[in-house]
């Protein structure tokens, strides 16, 4: 694997499962003790979104059971 800067990214051996994702994502697969465990390593230009945590809702919006923020349904 070659990024834009001609750097190369090379596998160990020929059994090694590291494999490039369409994204720019590195997939690192191994067996774990009961099965194959996946780890995804993200592209950097991506980390920002990755930080991200998700909006907290409200005490009345989970009892009235909304499915729409109350900014948006007032409108």
């Amino acid at each position: 694997y070659m990024d834009e800067n001609g750097k190369q990214l090379v596998a160990v051996d020929e059994n090694s499962n590291v494999e490039l994702g369409c994204g720019g994502e590195l997939m690192i697969t191994r067996e774990a003790g009961t099965g194959i465990s996946t780890k995804i390593i993200g592209a950097r230009q991506f980390a920002r979104y990755y930080r991200q945590k998700p909006r907290s809702t409200s005490v009345e919006e989970e009892d009235e059971g909304a499915s729409h923020p109350k900014s948006i349904v007032r409108r």
